[in-house]
């Protein structure tokens, strides 16, 4: 599909709207979470422990049936991340963005007569996409 021109009014539209969720608490609270988050190097090296152990046990579970012992390092990392501030705090705006962005397509859907993110979301058949 051809890429369209959009006006400059609504642009402009776009714009206010995409400010004025950028001004919500949900997004504040979700940007400095986040903030806080790149600058922990605690918390990076957890999730990226419960990352590596994760892709661990995919690999584990293609080869053979997965055990109890197989979950008690995976265990550890989850509990090390439940006692984590920055990380339940991330996790926690991270979550409440999601419900206020959910609601936001709500209403914009409402007002379309569509799914406007479903609608969004679908590939564009003459793009090339990534596999």
């Amino acid at each position: 599909m051809k890429n369209l021109m959009l006006s400059e009014e609504i642009k402009s539209s776009l714009q206010d709207f995409a400010e004025k969720l950028i001004a919500t608490s949900f997004f504040q609270t979700f940007q400095q979470s986040r903030s806080n988050l790149t600058n922990n190097q605690e918390a990076l090296e957890l999730l990226q422990r419960w990352n590596e152990k994760q892709r661990e046990l995919s690999e584990i579970a293609s080869e053979r049936d997965l055990q109890e012992k197989d979950f008690m390092e995976v265990e550890a990392i989850r509990e090390a991340i439940f006692k984590n501030v920055i990380l339940m705090n991330y996790f926690k705006a991270q979550d409440e963005l999601v419900t206020f962005l959910k609601e936001v397509n709500r209403e914009l859907s409402n007002i379309l007569g569509f799914d406007f993110a479903l609608s969004a979301a679908q590939p564009d058949p003459e793009e090339e996409t990534w596999e």
